[in-house]
């Protein structure tokens, strides 16, 4: 997998262009952005990306957690929770739907490539040795 795909999901586009710039200067140039819950669904059902970064809070009815819900039931593709609260009821939600990664807003270019290399070789290893 020499240039994965990257699904990008942020309501907030200075954020959303930032994240697509950390990932571009490491070489993941292969990314789409959306901006609320319903796309992210029918965008990662349609492209299948390799990642998603998922920020929890979205603007409209569908959050972070419920799209990546009704993604995963379709489709096996890593989710890396992106989040600007740290409240123990957000990060327990996010748990129970068995993301890759997680994490807090403000962060910095070397966590988030870190947690996408993570994401990778997660997707690479056969279902029963998934954790």
């Amino acid at each position: 997998m020499t240039n994965p795909r990257i699904l990008i999901v942020e309501d907030e586009s200075s954020i959303a262009v930032a994240i697509k710039e950390m990932l571009s200067n490491e070489g993941y140039i292969d990314t789409d952005i959306a901006a609320t819950g319903n796309e992210a669904v029918e965008i990662a059902l349609k492209t299948k990306p390799d990642i998603i970064l998922m920020d929890i809070k979205l603007k409209g009815k569908l959050d972070g957690i419920k799209a990546f819900e009704q993604i995963k039931n379709s489709a096996d593709i890593p989710v890396i929770f992106v989040s600007g609260f740290a409240d123990e009821n957000i990060i327990a939600r996010a748990s129970q739907s068995n993301p890759s990664g997680y994490l807090v807003k403000p962060f910095k270019s070397a966590q988030l490539i870190k947690e996408v290399k993570k994401a990778l070789e997660w997707q690479r290893l056969p279902h029963d040795k998934r954790v």
